[in-house]
């Protein structure tokens, strides 16, 4: 029996950067991964699904291959003007916050002023 393709839709919204690529948020919230390669250190999210379906989206889509470093959750707070990273992929475990929190960093300054970042575990 031949597997069923299955591709996720994602929508980009006003990100775009050689770093991080932040997709459409359900509800502010959704899961990341972190791959390195060639390239440098990139940030992946999607609203629905896996840590494993970003990943496989990422390949499909960009044509990115490396190595995944963990993955967690990104939850957006408009009324705290916060960005908080978190928990971790049960497949890929938890990214490096020190990676995680540079990433979101430059992000949130260049497309979130004057929100802050935290990274924590939990």
């Amino acid at each position: 029996m031949k597997k069923k393709n299955r591709r996720m839709r994602y929508v980009p919204v006003k990100i775009q950067i050689a770093q991080l690529t932040l997709f459409e948020l359900s509800k502010n919230m959704a899961r990341y991964v972190v791959i390195s390669h060639k390239e440098g250190l990139k940030l992946r999210a999607l609203p629905l699904g896996g840590h494993r379906d970003i990943v496989d989206n990422v390949r499909e889509n960009e044509g990115l291959v490396g190595l995944v470093l963990g993955g967690g959750l990104i939850k957006i707070s408009d009324e705290e003007k916060r960005v908080h990273a978190y928990d971790q992929s049960y497949e890929f475990g938890r990214a490096p916050k020190e990676i995680v929190r540079e990433l979101l960093t430059s992000w949130a300054a260049e497309y979130m002023p004057g929100y802050s970042v935290e990274v924590t575990d939990y």
